[in-house]
Parts: C-alpha cells; structure tokens; sequence
C-alpha cells in the first residue's frame, strides 16, 4: 500500500498444482480484498488444454483445467451475464485456447493470454499497470487490451535490438469474450461431429482434416507434436470447401469473441484461440498426452 509492503500471511509452502492451494487462495482474497473490479492472473509454465503450473517442490505437479474450475466454483457460482472476475490472466505459454476458454465460461469476462509459447520475460506488467494508475476507470476490455499491446510491443522491440543475431521473438497474444467463446465452443462442436461421422464412413476423411491442421499456425515449436495445437480460425479456414456450413459457423462466432488480437510477423495470420488437434502422435509421450485429452478435457457424450 502506500506506506510500502507488509505482511499479511505467513503459510508453510503449499503444492501450487492442488486445486485446494488455488481455492484457498481465492477464498483469503474474496474474504480480504474484495473489490468492485476484479482481475485474476495465473504466472508460472502453461500447457493450454492441458492445464497450467508446474510446482517444483512437489514433482512438478500442476492445475489441469478441471482443477481450475473445481477451484472456482467452490468459492464463487457459475455467472455467465456476470462473472466474478472481468479478466482472468495467463501469463503463461499455449492458454489462449478454445478448451480454457470453456473452462473459464461463468468465471470470467475476457480471457487474456498467449496462442504460442510465451518468451522467458513474461507480460510487461510495468507499462500497462501504469497505464491503469493513470486512468483507473478504464474497463477490463481497455485493460485487456493495453496488456496485449504492451507484451507485443516489448518483444517486438527486443526483437528489433537483437535483429543483428536474426533472433525473431515469436508471440500472439488474445483478448477473448469467454462467454461468446462458448458459442465458438458449440459450433466448431457441430463441426466435429460432422467430421466424425464422415471419418467412420471414410477413414481417408482423417487425412484430410490431419493435412488442415498441418497447414494452420502451429503453435509450441519443439513439443508440438506433443500438444498439437493449431490455430482454429486458420484450421476452419483450411477445411472451408469440405465443410462450408460447419466452417462458417465457427469462423462467425469466433471472430465475434475475440475481442482484440496482435502477434509478431511469424503468427501474423493467427484468429486468436487455438484448439487441440492431433495430427501426429508418434511416441508415448504423444500418446499420453491424447489419453490426458480425452480423460480430463472432453465432455463426456
């Protein structure tokens, strides 16, 4: 506060990858710090569908996304029309995803984070929080936006100063409605749907939709082949002349919830929320990753 910092509480160390850790967290701020505007960042390694955190005090556990919204609703009902909290945060590789974006529907407004891998620094939480002392009544879409500016425009400067090494920072970064990227969850649901009863008709369907993935924006560099992220705008747009109606379905209510997006030149052509696609799983670690999927991620239909 205004006369410096303070100690509030002093606990034993706590596992940060415990839905409880998170929960508690929650209740100790609601309790004490309970504000008309509320923002809610996680800062630590992302895995986009596959959860966030990785504690390395205990085994490197982290939050998977179920984990996340047990955590919030045991400390604040599920409100779509008015959420508890305007932003929810990830300062984090890989969480501006369609799967996150569900997870957080009820909980947040916008969803604010990166498609790609985040380069080590982090946000530039300088810049934009000066800009929020300057003019503390701007709204969370403002907020939001001056977040992504000012993460962009630090790296695209780092990049700038280091263009000698040709070292080019890849980054994207997403402002996302979360209650309208429910809509975009529903439809590009639909699309699914079409393409699984078209693959076990014809299996060769599956290489078509592999081949679309593969000529998105893909996201994650060395472990894609693990997280096999892709860019669902780029995706749909890939698969348009096969699916024309399931496509467009997706196309229009995604470009209705991304509120604001920005990427360095290497994501230039990114719609802003990606989504899980495996196209290649070619070793255990792939394949736990698709096993993770299916437990933890999709709706049990």
């Amino acid at each position: 506060d205004s006369k410096g910092f303070r100690e509030v509480e002093n606990n034993a160390p706590q596992n940060t990858g415990d839905a409880k850790t998170l929960s508690d967290f929650l209740k100790f701020c609601k309790k004490n710090y309970s504000a008309d505007h509320e923002m809610l960042v996680f800062w630590d390694h992302g895995g986009g569908a596959f959860g966030f955190g990785a504690d390395e005090l205990y085994g490197h556990d982290g939050l998977t996304l179920k984990e996340i919204r047990e955590a919030l609703a045991s400390v604040h009902g599920s409100n779509p029309s008015k959420p508890p909290y305007e932003i929810i945060g990830f300062d984090a590789c890989l969480m501006a995803s369609l799967e996150v974006a569900e997870t957080l529907n009820g909980y947040g407004q916008y969803l604010v984070g990166s498609e790609e891998l985040e380069p080590g620094d982090g946000w530039d939480y300088t810049t934009w929080a000066d800009k929020l002392v300057q003019n503390p009544g701007m709204n969370a879409a403002q907020l939001g936006k001056a977040i992504a500016d000012s993460y962009i425009e630090y790296y695209a400067n780092q990049s700038a100063v280091l263009s000698w090494m040709n070292i080019e920072n890849m980054c994207t970064f997403s402002v996302v409605d979360i209650p309208k990227a429910h809509e975009v969850y529903e439809a590009y649901g639909e699309f699914a749907a079409a393409a699984l009863k078209d693959a076990m008709k014809d299996p060769g369907v599956l290489t078509q939709l592999g081949r679309a993935a593969n000529g998105s924006v893909r996201y994650g560099c060395n472990v894609y082949n693990y997280y096999n992220t892709v860019d669902l705008g780029v995706f749909m747009e890939n698969l348009a002349e096969k699916y024309p109606a399931e496509t467009q379905k997706v196309q229009m209510t995604l470009e209705d919830a991304v509120l604001y997006r920005r990427a360095t030149s290497y994501g230039k052509e990114s719609k802003g929320l990606s989504v899980y696609f495996p196209t290649d799983i070619d070793d255990v670690y792939g394949l736990h990753k698709y096993l993770e999927y299916m437990d933890e991620v999709c709706d049990n239909q």
